[in-house]
């Protein structure tokens, strides 16, 4: 048989239906599947309000440093008391000896 050829025999059994437990089988898998479909549907509705949560909660955050940045506010004492972990320091002592 050559390349591109198909043997009649082979697709003879393709029109014939499925056998009966295997057509339950299908019916019961594409149930499972339509639930899944609902629980990501509810998982990315949920996600999306999470997301939007902590958006709104980090927006005021933006918001202040994007005026300090800018320089149309000048932070206060409290705003810039902060204690420097470990990482920080040995940072910015290696910078300074350099």
């Amino acid at each position: 048989m050559a390349s591109g050829n198909i043997d009649p025999s082979l697709l003879a059994g393709l029109n014939a239906p499925l056998p009966a437990e295997v057509q339950r089988r299908i019916k019961a898998l594409k149930n499972l599947e339509d639930k899944q479909a609902e629980i990501d549907a509810e998982f990315r509705k949920e996600l999306q309000a999470l997301e939007k949560k902590f958006h709104d909660k980090a927006q005021t955050l933006y918001d202040q440093r994007a005026k300090i940045v800018s320089g149309d506010v000048e932070p206060t004492d409290a705003e810039c008391e902060r204690e420097d972990s470990d990482y920080e320091v040995r940072k910015s002592l290696s910078c300074t000896t350099l």
